[in-house]
């Protein structure tokens, strides 16, 4: 599956959670569909398990690529870990025997603003 992604070839950088007034910036690359574009896919697949599927293979896709993965968000904060952003933190962090990625997400942040999964 192709994603419209912004992405540098160079760089191999993964900022989740992308929020609009947080930009990523130039040497990340992010998954983003913006409300239109998630609202036209959402009418075709019509289903936030599908919509789970695109997300989750978008994700496996930069893990194969050898990317870094990034939070721009406190992922331990509890009004983050909510819907879809929930769905990724589980994801990348449960053990791969369980079907995830496994990987661990540093507590401490990089500056203010990243949290980087390890793996």
């Amino acid at each position: 599956m192709n994603f419209n992604t912004k992405q540098l070839p160079s760089l191999l950088l993964v900022v989740l959670h992308f929020l609009v007034e947080n930009t990523a910036g130039d040497e990340y690359t992010y998954f983003d569909l913006g409300d239109k574009g998630w609202n036209e896919a959402y009418q075709i697949v019509q289903s936030d398990e599908q919509m789970w599927r695109i997300n989750k293979a978008f994700l496996d896709q930069q893990k194969e690529l050898g990317c870094e993965f990034y939070f721009s968000h406190n992922p331990f904060d509890p009004k983050i870990r909510t819907g879809f952003t929930a769905r990724e933190i589980e994801y990348l962090t449960r053990s791969v025997e369980e079907g995830g990625l496994g990987g661990r997400i540093n507590p401490t942040p990089i500056g203010k603003d990243l949290w980087k999964v390890e793996f």
